[in-house]
């Protein structure tokens, strides 16, 4: 997951130095006009998964605990 953070950032960072948006090196790189549109909707849809998995394990921690 730090390596999606890392390109997201680093298109940012490209974007502000450049003016050439994120979006348009990621369609000129793949051809798909909207991989960063789905690039970042996917590590959205990730850390809510790794966050419902997270309160789950404390769930059954805590409730294994309690046994």
């Amino acid at each position: 997951m730090a390596e999606h953070h890392e390109i997201l950032r680093e298109l940012k960072e490209f974007e502000a130095r450049t003016s050439v948006s994120a979006s348009t090196v990621c369609r000129r790189a793949t051809g798909n006009p909207r991989m960063y549109e789905r690039l970042v909707r996917r590590l959205e849809q990730t850390q809510e998964q790794v966050a419902a998995i997270r309160a789950e394990m404390n769930k059954l921690e805590s409730e294994r605990g309690a046994a």
